[in-house]
C-alpha cells in the first residue's frame, strides 16, 4: 500500500449499497430488455463497459434493483470454496444483482483497483 495514503474504512468515505434481482419466474421482466443489469460474471476487468443480461422495465419496478452511477465500484460478496474477491468500476449507469455491493463516491479508479487485487 502506498505509505503517503490515510487508511480508512471504505464505509467511513463511501456509501455501501447492494442491489436486487427481478424475479427469474418472470419472463416479462426478462424478454426482451433493454436496461443493462450487472451479475458477478460481469466483473472481469477493471471496468464494465456492457453487461450479458439486460431487464425490462416492468422488472425494474418489480424488484429491489438500484441505479448505480458512473463511477461507483462493484465487489463481489460470495464466494465458494476459494475466496475470490472481483473488483471493478462500472462506465455507465447500471442496476446489478444483490451478490454486488457497491461502493459511491470514489475516486482514483485505477489506484483503487491495482490495490485491491494485490
Amino acid at each position: 500500500m502506498m505509505n503517503y495514503w490515510e487508511v480508512k474504512k471504505l464505509g467511513d468515505i463511501a456509501e455501501i449499497s447492494s442491489g436486487g434481482t427481478p424475479s427469474r419466474n418472470k419472463k416479462e421482466y426478462w424478454e426482451n430488455g433493454i436496461i443493462p443489469w450487472v451479475k458477478i460474471k460481469d466483473i472481469k476487468e477493471n471496468f464494465i463497459s456492457t453487461t450479458k443480461e439486460f431487464i425490462t422495465e416492468n422488472g425494474l419496478k418489480n424488484s429491489l434493483v438500484k441505479l448505480f452511477k458512473k463511477g461507483t465500484l462493484f465487489y463481489s460478496i460470495l464466494a465458494i470454496c476459494v475466496l475470490i474477491i472481483f473488483v471493478t468500476f462500472i462506465m455507465s449507469k447500471y442496476y446489478s444483482q444483490q451478490a454486488i455491493e457497491s461502493y459511491k463516491e470514489i475516486m482514483m479508479e485505477n489506484d483503487i483497483c491495482q490495490n485491491l487485487q494485490k
